[in-house]
């Protein structure tokens, strides 16, 4: 991988405006790119930060995966995947570097920089809290990201990317023999009435039945809009919910913890965590499993904020309460 330059496709949200601000890069989820932060753009400039997107690999503008990677990527043993991961880290690593480094943003030095993930975009942060220590980064390059990065956030963080093991009565859309791709955005973009969330029971989450009020957020997008934020990433990001990734997920989700926990990054001081009490049941035991990892690890501490009445596309229907939470977690 390190032999050929990789190409990346990111977007801004503009200049605040003022000298000293901070910045937020933010990480997508599956099948729903970069495009999709921009309900939030609006936001950043009142609340002095400056939002950077960039579209992970295999999504529009941005290099796809190498025929050595997607093979990684859809092998069947543990040793692949943690490979796959290492490597990846070490991509988002260097994406972030470009960013910092791109005289077009000029991002000031002085200012915070947090790294946020929605999603599955979460497993690639913490892909990148494990690779500071990566051996293919120049001391230089150490030596900025540790400098520069002072948040890890959390958006919305699925129970299959952080290793969670799931209930037997749990549903998804996408695993059916022939997935209804609009039925899987309702789904994943609806409102659920879960009766105990306090019980960390997910045995009794809703599975299936999200409200008609609130509707699902893709219900309230033109066909226009979810062209424009969308496409069906099933073999770039599908893999990592199948059952043979979940040993990976957790060790790696362990790993990333425990090594901010050791202050391999020595501005990251926590795990800052936003999540929805209406989103889907996949985040839950995703929230659950970080708790009880960061427990038995003794570390890192995890600030969590709940977003009341939130959704899983909390970046499009609560843009900006999002952009005030995560403001909150950078001015800590």
């Amino acid at each position: 991988m390190s032999a050929t330059k990789l190409q990346w496709f990111y977007t801004d949200s503009g200049h605040p405006g003022v000298d000293n601000y901070d910045t937020v890069i933010l990480i997508h989820g599956m099948n729903w790119h970069e495009e999709s932060f921009h309900p939030m753009y609006p936001f950043a400039a009142p609340a002095g930060l400056r939002f950077v997107s960039f579209n992970r690999r295999g999504y529009p503008g941005t290099t796809p995966y190498s025929a050595e990677e997607q093979a990684l990527l859809t092998s069947s043993d543990t040793a692949s995947h943690l490979l796959f991961h290492r490597q990846q880290g070490l991509a988002v690593a260097r994406i972030v570097l470009e960013i910092l480094a791109d005289p077009k943003l000029a991002l000031p030095e002085s200012g915070k920089v947090g790294v946020l993930g929605w999603s599955t975009g979460n497993w690639f942060v913490l892909a990148l809290m494990s690779a500071l220590d990566h051996p293919e980064l120049l001391p230089a390059e150490r030596d900025t990201l540790s400098k520069r990065i002072t948040h890890a956030i959390l958006g919305e963080p699925p129970s299959a990317h952080m290793g969670a093991h799931p209930p037997a009565n749990g549903y998804n859309p996408a695993a059916e023999p022939v997935p209804d791709l609009l039925e899987i955005a309702r789904w994943a973009s609806g409102y659920f009435d879960h009766p105990d969330l306090a019980s960390r029971d997910s045995s009794r989450l809703e599975f299936r039945k999200y409200l008609s009020d609130p509707s699902p957020a893709v219900d309230r997008l033109t066909a226009e809009e979810i062209a424009r934020m969308s496409l069906n990433a099933g073999p770039i990001d599908g893999p990592f919910l199948l059952p043979e990734w979940r040993e990976a997920n957790e060790l790696a989700t362990r790993e990333a913890l425990r090594k901010v926990k050791d202050g391999l990054w020595p501005r990251v001081k926590d795990i800052s965590i936003i999540w929805g009490d209406k989103t889907f049941w996949l985040i839950p035991p995703g929230l659950w499993a970080l708790e009880d990892y960061a427990k038995e690890l003794g570390g890192p501490p995890l600030d969590i904020k709940l977003l009341k009445g939130g959704n899983h596309f909390m970046i499009l229907d609560h843009a900006k309460e999002t952009t005030a939470f995560v403001k909150e977690f950078i001015s800590a």
